[in-house]
């Protein structure tokens, strides 16, 4: 087998992991192989095993996932422009923002790339919070869920199925996490909290 081939064989059974373990996290690594249009010996030949192959995907997920938002919020003035263009990158990234929210790698490096990307969008929320765009009185931890929910679903439902352009997307999901669905004359109701 050339060289040249070999990174073709490795990120298809990559792309085709994330692909299947989106839609079916017990999907089998003959699975993957077949989605790769490669055989069960070729997937070995690159990754010993299930969890070697996670451990890649989940590594691959965030270096595109960083890159993205690095990029993405670079020209950002304020944290809720940061959030915008936040969510303007990620979102065709849902699929991969999912599995590395959702997966559980035992690795140190990974926990660690994790944890610095948990605290850099809770430090984001901090400022959101400074500037009366967010409820102080809800837990970073919560605010995350919501917009790693919203990202997964503007993905799920928008972009995957190309219904609606990222811009218009990100406009929405943006909306939501802000204002949430309730009618500007709605929010003063009493919801008993």
């Amino acid at each position: 087998m050339s060289k040249s081939f070999r990174p073709a064989v490795r990120d298809a059974v990559v792309l085709a992991a994330i692909e299947l373990w989106t839609e079916c996290p017990s999907a089998s690594l003959g699975d993957i192989a077949i989605r790769a249009g490669v055989g069960r010996a070729s997937l070995h030949r690159y990754f010993e095993g299930r969890a070697h192959l996670a451990k890649i995907v989940v590594e691959r997920c965030m270096n595109d996932i960083e890159t993205a938002t690095m990029e993405g919020v670079s020209s950002a003035e304020s944290p809720q422009e940061r959030l915008f263009l936040m969510l303007k990158a990620l979102i065709p990234l849902g699929d991969r923002y999912h599995f590395v929210a959702t997966v559980k790698i035992d690795d140190r490096y990974i926990q660690a790339r994790h944890a610095a990307e948990t605290r850099w969008i809770a430090g984001l929320i901090d400022e959101l919070k400074r500037d009366a765009i967010v409820d102080p009185l809800l837990s970073n931890q919560w605010i995350i869920a919501v917009i790693d929910a919203q990202i997964f679903l503007a993905w799920r439902y928008f972009i995957k199925d190309a219904m609606v352009s990222v811009h218009d997307v990100a406009t929405l999901c943006l909306r939501t996490i802000l204002r949430g669905i309730v009618v500007q004359s709605n929010r003063n109701m009493s919801l008993g909290v």
